[in-house]
C-alpha cells in the first residue's frame, strides 16, 4: 500500500515537472 502511494506521488511529481517545463518553454517562445 505504501509503495503504491509512493509511486503515485512520484508520477504526479514527474507530471507536474513536465507540465512546468512545457509551460516555461512556451513562455520563452
Amino acid at each position: 500500500m505504501l509503495l503504491l502511494s509512493t509511486s503515485v506521488i512520484v508520477l504526479a511529481f514527474e507530471l507536474h515537472m513536465l507540465i512546468s517545463t512545457c509551460d516555461l518553454c512556451l513562455r520563452v517562445r
